[in-house]
């Protein structure tokens, strides 16, 4: 499962549209309370946020949901306004990746696909003989 939290409605379904191609199941909030709320007990794959947030802003998900999911989830950062400083910020609070929303396509399915696969590669399986 993959979260999506973004204020824009547009961004959300562009997201959905992108990430049902890798087959993925998606749950798409607006803001980062109702993501928290909605998807506890969920298995996420990775959480896709954006940086500017209502009220509790992507850096503070960030945290949240690492605390909340496990540290080793994924999460990429998107922005309208990427700078150097935000994204060393994003990066130094513990995002995967940080990209701008102008690379929303292609770019951004092959990142979240990427970081899925490496999460499951550094989990370690279960041993079910015991």
């Amino acid at each position: 499962m993959i979260a999506i939290v973004d204020p824009d409605a547009h961004i959300r379904k562009s997201c959905e549209f992108l990430f049902s191609e890798l087959e993925a199941d998606t749950l798409a909030f607006e803001t980062a309370e109702d993501m928290l709320e909605k998807c506890r007990g969920v298995d996420l794959a990775a959480l896709v946020t954006e940086i500017n947030l209502p009220r509790m802003s992507g850096l503070e998900l960030l945290d949240k949901a690492k605390a909340a999911f496990g540290q080793e989830l994924p999460v990429l950062v998107l922005t309208h306004q990427g700078d150097v400083r935000t994204a060393v910020n994003a990066l130094n609070a513990g995002a995967s990746d940080f990209m701008e929303k102008t690379e929303i396509g292609q770019p951004l399915a092959h990142r979240v696909r990427e970081l899925m696969r490496a999460r499951r590669s550094s989990t370690p399986q279960r041993n079910s003989a015991r």
